[in-house]
Order: structure tokens, then sequence, then C-alpha cells
């Protein structure tokens, strides 16, 4: 929430700007929508590839794209950090 209020807000050249409440939100319609893409699209692709997918395999995953996520939003901070000064 700290980061979100300290941005502006506007998404790219549109006139969309997103609040720091509705940025909240974002993180649970974001796990319903990546639900069904993964199970439907994404894990019979890596199937049909031989890459079997168990459960296990599945949250290593998740890891690193959590871990990955954290990355992302630390360079946002520091990208944020450095344009305030």
């Amino acid at each position: 929430m700290l980061t979100a209020t300290q941005m502006d807000g506007w998404m790219g050249t549109s006139s969309i700007k997103i609040k720091p409440d509705q940025m909240q939100i974002l993180n649970p319609v974001m796990i319903l929508a990546f639900l069904p893409i993964l199970q439907l699209g994404v894990y019979p692709c890596l199937e049909k590839l031989g890459l079997r997918m168990t459960p296990l395999r599945r949250m290593t995953a998740g890891q690193f794209i959590t871990a990955l996520a954290f990355l992302v939003a630390g360079f946002v901070q520091l990208t944020i950090d450095k344009n305030r000064v």
C-alpha cells in the first residue's frame, strides 16, 4: 500500500487512474484470473511437451514466480525512490 501511495496511479498513456485502495483488490482478482489460465492453458501445454506437472512442481514454480514478483516490486520501489529525489 505504501508503494501505491507513492505512485501517481496513471496506467501508461491512457486516461485510467488507479487509486491505492483499488490497487489492493488486484491481488485476488489476478489470482482468480490466472487459475483458469494456468489450469486450462499452461499446464496442458507443458504436459504435451513432456513435462509432467505434479503438485510439488506447481508449488515450486509458484514460489519462483513469487520471488520474481518480489524482485520486480523492489525495482519499482527503487525507481520511485530515485525519481523522488
